[in-house]
């Protein structure tokens, strides 16, 4: 994994954030909610599966290997639960557009597809279509009735919700608890919409399979009658053949959470028993000029009149780029509401543009600086790498842990007294060597090129300590147990391990306080290069922090603006001849910024679009600032302040030095 720290998401089945933990080491299932497709996709939607694709992008980053589901919902499903003869979505559409409802759904689909390639949004790992899985859904509603939750009457098919409550499930899972909501408010909501459904034992029943009217088009064969599945069936029955009856992720818009996902959790404890998600999450809903959007009230807007512009909410005509909607969006936790307005598109239209400056501004750099690494200074980086291992796997031990695979765990100690006896032989003779010939002028090469492990490994460090500051009470209750069928012929290492503790302790002590120091040294020393190598340093482990912080984007492409600043002084301090920073450092930050913007946040640099390297934009503004450099030494300038004004009005600003003019996208 690319990052030690842990990966918090906020859970909506217990309104709070919780350590992730995958269900299999290193692999991930998720599913997520995809779109009904009988018209064009709208902008909200976008919004969730764009919110989605960067949990997929950032857990991908990390080094999981995903499993990502998101459905196509190609039955048109009624709303209610019983079909009246009023027609669903797609047949609608269909008679609408004079195509048969296959080819609605073809149609849509290929739209849909194409939109979400326009906000650079990766494919799912598998793409269900709820059609192409008539077979499950059948077996699971089978599933449902054979252990009781299930019943038929005429032809139609209902999920017993009462007896799901009855039975006491465990908490988090009674009915109603993921979406907040009362039962005794759910059902009374429901009963007030579905008066005349007398089929029902219960107005909380939900249909699981609907008997098709005569002119109902979409319908199949099953054992109860010729009809379609009930509309919440389908994601059920697909995440559980992709991912199993248990998995990671499920996601989708937060207006999904009742009733469609408190369903799936029911069908899946009714067919499997048991609850089908670790961790829900939910996308909140992106609002037009501070409303909900809605089309009946003429306060909606798709994709494509964003792009091509000339919707009634903007000024001029305007349209905006996929990249700069997708930034606009960015910049709004997923849990959050956003409001699309004209200055906020403006506002984030600058902000992806200043991005993709800096990036090109950082490509073609070179480093300038001279710095030899020793084979000292190699051998330390590693030990340094080695115990933030170490110290997160001995992090993860408590009694319990212990108690469940003590060999292992022994085996990680006796391995932290090691490491720590070849990490002090290294840094005592390095303090040493700094405490003497240490300078304001000189900083030396080997804390240079340390410096960045050190600071990182200060904490690591002081955790370790205060977790092994916990052992001998772990080793007393070890002693209490039978240490000899536990351990075999390890027994008796207990003791050995009690004895060296004393001893690892205080040398655990020194050494913490020996690299606080040497850090406490570095950070007193008035040097602006090491100020920008922390400035970086921070700002990109910053970067993960909020990521880590339940996919904060926010706060993360804030981070991103800050290293923004730090690569334009790159370039001024090159300019000027004078050394900047390490080289480790800016090897970090070339290869680590141009990832975390096009891998991680799924951007693409649309100011290059003129040309795969841009050279045909650049042609025309040099041609441009020859024409007012040739104005000003006609000192006509009228036109020469005209050349740079309409530029600007374009989003490009001129810069004029000594030696050259240069420009930059605003």
């Amino acid at each position: 994994m690319k990052t030690s720290n842990e990966l918090k998401i906020y859970n909506s089945l217990r309104k709070e954030k919780e350590t992730f933990k995958p269900i299999h080491e290193s692999h991930i299932g998720m599913y997520v909610c995809g779109p009904t497709v009988y018209n064009e996709v709208h902008l909200g939607n976008c919004r969730t599966f764009m919110s989605f694709d960067i949990v997929f992008r950032y857990l991908k980053h990390l080094g999981y290997k995903v499993r990502y589901v998101r459905n196509i919902t190609d039955v048109g499903h009624l709303v209610g639960d019983v079909d009246t003869g009023s027609e669903g979505k797609i047949a609608k559409r269909a008679r609408l557009e004079k195509l048969e409802p296959m080819e609605i759904v073809q149609k849509y689909t290929n739209s849909f597809h194409k939109v979400m390639a326009k906000f650079n949004t990766l494919p799912p790992s598998i793409e269900p279509t709820a059609t192409g899985h008539i077979i499950e859904q059948i077996e699971m509603v089978q599933s449902i009735i054979d252990n009781g939750y299930g019943y038929e009457v005429n032809g139609s098919v209902y999920f017993d919700v009462q007896k799901l409550v009855s039975e006491g499930k465990i908490h988090d899972h009674i009915y109603g608890h993921l979406s907040g909501k009362k039962q005794e408010d759910l059902f009374t909501a429901t009963r007030d919409d579905l008066k005349n459904q007398g089929e029902k034992r219960h107005p909380s029943d939900f249909a699981i399979w609907v008997k098709a009217a005569p002119n109902h088009i979409m319908r199949w064969q099953s054992p109860w009658s010729e009809g379609f599945p009930g509309w919440h069936l389908e994601c059920s029955a697909m995440s559980t053949k992709y991912l199993g009856d248990r998995f990671d992720i499920h996601g989708g818009g937060l207006d999904l959470q009742f009733p469609h996902h408190e369903n799936e959790i029911a069908q899946n404890m009714g067919a499997c028993g048991c609850a089908p998600v670790n961790y829900w999450m939910h996308a909140n809903m992106l609002l037009l000029n501070g409303k909900k959007m809605s089309k009946s009230k003429g306060n909606s807007i798709l994709p494509k009149e964003l792009f091509d512009g000339g919707h009634k909410m903007f000024e001029d005509d305007r349209g905006y780029s996929p990249m700069t909607v997708r930034f606009f969006m960015l910049q709004a936790h997923y849990r959050s509401e956003l409001n699309i307005t004209q200055e906020g598109l403006d506002a984030a239209e600058k902000g992806y543009a200043r991005l993709m400056h800096a990036n090109q501004t950082l490509d073609k750099l070179d480093y300038l600086g001279k710095e030899t690494i020793t084979k000292k200074d190699t051998e330390l980086l590693a030990l340094l790498a080695e115990a933030n291992e170490l110290a997160v796997a001995l992090a993860t031990y408590n009694a319990e842990g212990i108690q469940a695979s003590p060999k292992i765990f022994l085996a990680t100690a006796f391995a932290s007294f090691a490491l720590l006896n070849k990490l002090e032989k290294l840094v005592n003779p390095l303090v040493k060597n700094y405490e003497q010939n240490h300078s304001k002028n000189d900083l030396g090469k080997t804390l240079w090129s340390i410096q960045e492990f050190v600071a990182n490994t200060i904490q690591q460090l002081l955790d370790m300590n205060n977790t092994l500051r916990q052992l001998p009470v772990q080793l007393n209750k070890f002693l209490e147990l039978d240490l000899e069928h536990l351990l075999g012929d390890e027994a008796s290492q207990t003791k050995r391990l009690r004895g060296q503790f004393k001893g690892f302790e205080k040398k655990m002590a020194h050494l913490v306080e020996q690299l606080t120091n040497l850090n406490q040294h570095n950070a007193i020393v008035s040097d602006p290069a090491l100020a920008r190598e922390d400035a970086i340093r921070s700002n990109l482990n910053g970067f993960y922090e909020k990521m880590n912080d339940d996919f904060h984007t926010p706060s993360a492409i804030a981070n991103l603006f800050e290293l923004s600043k730090q690569i334009n002084q790159i370039k001024k301090c090159q300019l000027h001849g004078t050394k900047n920073l390490s080289l480790a450092t800016f090897n970090r930050l070339q290869n680590t910024f141009s990832t975390l913007i096009f891998e991680v946040l799924g951007l693409k640099d649309e100011t290059l679009s003129m040309n795969d390297d841009g050279d045909t934009l650049d042609q025309v503004l040099q041609m441009l600032i020859k024409m007012r450099q040739d104005a000003r030494q006609n000192k006509d300038f009228a036109t020469s302040d005209k050349i740079r004004n309409e530029l600007h009005k374009l989003g490009i600003q001129l810069h004029d030095n000594k030696t050259e003019t240069t420009w930059e996208k605003i």
